[in-house]
């Protein structure tokens, strides 16, 4: 991997191809500046730089894409979480580096970083229907632009989440015609990818302890951002109160007042105060955009 992102990533404007990763190839290796310049020399057909090169164009052609010398990383992406085709066709399949398998995932020994969940849809379409979506597709879903229905537009995928609820056939065959869809379970293949990737699974044990006093998630990380402008949230939090639900973590210590029945016998030992509050006009924390400001609960 040292030797590949200095190829990867050297600054060809310079003339020792200089740059973060060259550096720390030279400082871990000891090359020199002439060294480096030889090991990427690419008027030598042995050179490392020339290996490199020859070995992108056999993965660009293996795979399709457009510039036969090279695939971009939207290419890829879009190849991947449409149909597993990078990590369930690998040009060499290695035990260790490059397995076959339906998610970059825990792929081979090397592991990707926060990659523990599956982020495909093809792999959570293996609990549905199993056809794939091919990269032209993908990058069409991708496009945030209306007029294309891309789905990455708020407007657009609430367009189409209505026509599909509603069974409204002649918005599903607009959609259908641009995003080239076709007879795929897309919808369905996308509500177990949301459940399976977005929400972890439908069905998580709990422990005494973590109902009590609340755990961290890690969803929220997953549904904050984007474009605030299109409807995209930056207010979910990651820690989960479900029991002593105060906006504040954990606060079991909290000091609460419940209902003795001397007002009514409908609500007894229902809550009444939360921290010296009366519950139902506690101020909550909320946010509005811009900053948080209390709201009356």
């Amino acid at each position: 991997m040292l030797f590949t992102n200095a190829t990867w990533y050297r600054n060809q404007s310079t003339p020792n191809y200089g740059g973060y990763y060259t550096d720390q190839l030279m400082s871990v290796t000891g090359m020199s500046v002439t060294d480096v310049a030889a090991l990427f020399d690419l008027s030598n057909p042995d050179s490392f730089g020339n290996f490199v090169n020859r070995y992108t164009g056999l993965v660009a052609q293996h795979y399709g894409c457009a510039d036969a010398a090279n695939c971009t990383s939207e290419e890829l992406a879009s190849l991947q979480w449409g149909s597993s085709g990078v990590t369930n066709n690998p040009l060499v399949a290695n035990t260790d580096y490059t397995p076959k398998q339906l998610s970059c995932a825990n792929w081979g020994a090397y592991v990707m970083p926060g990659c523990e969940v599956a982020p495909e849809y093809y792999y959570w379409a293996q609990d549905g229907q199993f056809t794939p979506l091919t990269t032209q597709t993908v990058l069409r879903i991708q496009s945030d632009s209306i007029l294309e229905y891309g789905l990455l537009n708020l407007y657009n995928s609430m367009k189409l989440a209505n026509a599909y609820f509603t069974n409204n056939a002649t918005l599903l065959a607009v959609f259908d015609k641009y995003l080239m869809i076709g007879n795929t379970g897309f919808t369905e293949n996308l509500a177990l990818f949301i459940q399976g990737w977005m929400f972890e699974g439908g069905w998580r044990d709990y422990t005494s302890f973590e109902l009590l006093y609340g755990w961290k998630s890690s969803i929220a990380a997953k549904a904050n951002g984007g474009d605030y402008w299109q409807g995209a949230d930056f207010s979910v939090q990651e820690w989960m109160t479900p029991i002593f639900n105060d906006n504040n973590g954990t606060v079991a210590g909290a000091p609460y007042g419940l209902y003795s029945g001397s007002f009514s016998i409908d609500n007894v030992s229902g809550i009444r105060l939360l921290n010296g509050e009366a519950y139902l006009n506690k101020l909550t924390p909320t946010w509005n955009g811009t900053y948080y400001t209390n709201v009356t609960q």
